[in-house]
C-alpha cells in the first residue's frame, strides 16, 4: 500500500486500520506539521520508502 500525505498540515497521523498499518510500503509524510514521530509508523513492518522530512 502506498499513501500520500504531503504537504496537509498534520500535526498527528490519521486513523489507519491494522490492514493499512500492517500493509504500508510507501508512505510521504513530507512537509507537514509533525512534532514527533508518530508511534503507528513503528508498527508498520512493511515499510520500505518512509519521507517525514519536512516536519
Amino acid at each position: 500500500m502506498k499513501m500520500n500525505l504531503a504537504q496537509m498540515n498534520l500535526k498527528i497521523l490519521p486513523d489507519f486500520n491494522e490492514s493499512q498499518i500492517k500493509g504500508m510500503k510507501d508512505l510521504n509524510l513530507f512537509d507537514n506539521d509533525l512534532r514527533e514521530i508518530p508511534t503507528e509508523i513503528f508498527q508498520m513492518t512493511s515499510i520500505e520508502i518512509l519521507n517525514i522530512s519536512v516536519n
